[in-house]
């Protein structure tokens, strides 16, 4: 049986191999919602979409502090 440990491990293990991955690595390996989903979603997606959703959750982020200290 594979664990939650097991699918964040092998995400990390993804992400930290992959050069193009690896300067994202602070947000795919973020604690997000419906997590083990997302450990799925990071073992499986291309890296294409991976960067992607990653530049733009970081955008969301960041505009979120923003509004917060404004």
């Amino acid at each position: 049986m594979i664990t939650f440990q097991d699918l964040f491990r092998a995400a990390e293990a993804r992400v930290l191999a992959s050069p193009r991955l690896k300067g994202y690595a602070e947000v795919l390996l973020a604690d997000w919602p419906e997590a083990e989903a997302h450990w799925q979603w990071v073992l499986t997606a291309s890296e294409d979409d991976l960067v992607a959703w990653a530049q733009e959750a970081d955008v969301r982020s960041e505009d979120e502090e923003e509004r917060g200290r404004g």
